[in-house]
């Protein structure tokens, strides 16, 4: 496999056989749990943004490579629409039971909105190369964050300042 592929496919997790986008999301997610302690307020909308330009450019080359339009395995999008659902948002701060229920309420909202496409998910994904694949999860890790908020406030009555 060559390093785009490495990359695009977030290290190899796009190459699980069944729902290659859910078990990257889910991978993340996990990831996030087992670091939120010492992860920091910002530093995942850094590694989110970070991210997100190395998969704009990633991804496009490895879609030129393959001959395929945003090919299922490229799953580095998910990567980065799971980590901006959580973004700016003081996970250590968080009772571990809330801390699960809201990466939980993350992950959900998160896939819902990346399998379903509501506008503008749908619209923005007929961009070209790199940006089509990245910028659909982009948008879907944003919209997940606010509606997770919004969750996690109906159901604990705290509010997840930014």
């Amino acid at each position: 496999m060559r390093w785009d592929e490495v990359i695009s496919s977030f290290f190899y997790t796009g190459k699980f056989p069944k729902a290659p986008g859910t078990f990257t999301s889910f991978i993340t997610a996990l990831l996030i749990f087992l670091t939120a302690s010492f992860t920091g307020y910002w530093l995942l909308l850094i590694i989110g943004l970070g991210l997100s330009l190395i998969g704009i450019i990633v991804s496009g080359i490895t879609e030129k490579r393959s001959k395929e339009h945003d090919p299922g395995w490229i799953t580095i999008d998910e990567a980065v629409g799971m980590i901006l659902s959580l973004s700016l948002i003081d996970l250590s701060a968080l009772p571990v039971f809330q801390r699960i229920i809201l990466i939980l309420i993350a992950f959900i909202m998160f896939r819902l909105l990346d399998i379903l496409k509501p506008t503008p998910i749908r619209q923005i994904q007929a961009l070209k190369g790199g940006w089509g694949i990245m910028a659909d999860d982009i948008i879907a890790g944003i919209m997940a964050n606010l509606i997770s908020r919004l969750f996690f406030y109906v159901i604990f009555k705290v509010e997840l300042r930014f």
